[in-house]
């Protein structure tokens, strides 16, 4: 199963390792929501919904982090995907359903269990701004990807996030 798996442009500039397609990554993944996330009936799966979004139906496990958001962990195997809830509270009960972007962050003061995979290709995306009066520019969305053979590519720069096509280990 293929699923995307998405990369701000500050977290590998700051520590990402150079990607080809090809390559076998372990990757620790993570969603972000504004509200709870739902219970549902649904059976447990995952799903790749698009190039961009994943569905995945699964276990969910709270976790206790240092910060005023919810926070837990997503869980259908081989996928284990950390969930910070912005605004909403902890789900009561499993199975939840998340539908969205999951991100490799390198940064989380949560360790999730890694992501096995295969690279299988890789998209530049740049970012989509809007000026915001009170923080001055803010991304709201990405443009269409490009297709590239290793995210070290001369001439990127700017705000932008890069998409990784990753078959995972099932």
């Amino acid at each position: 199963m293929i699923i995307p798996i998405w990369m701000e442009d500050w977290e590998h500039e700051c520590c990402g390792p150079e990607v080809k397609i090809g390559d076998r990554v372990a990757w620790r993944v993570y969603a972000y929501v504004d509200d709870s996330l739902k219970t549902t009936a649904e059976e447990c799966h995952i799903l790749a919904v698009s190039d961009d979004e994943v569905e995945i139906v699964g276990d969910w496990a709270p976790q206790t982090v240092h910060s005023s958001a919810a926070f837990g962990a997503l869980s259908r195997a081989p996928l284990h995907v950390g969930v910070t809830i912005r605004t909403g509270q902890q789900p009561r009960g499993s199975p939840v359903k998340y539908r969205g972007k999951i991100w490799n962050e390198l940064h989380s003061e949560v360790q999730m269990d890694a992501v096995r995979g295969v690279v299988r290709g890789i998209y530049h995306h740049p970012a989509k701004l809007a000026r915001v009066a009170e923080i001055g520019w803010k991304v709201v969305g990405f443009e269409r990807g490009r297709p590239i053979p290793s995210n070290i590519e001369a001439g990127i720069g700017g705000s932008w996030a890069f998409r990784f096509l990753v078959e995972i280990d099932v």
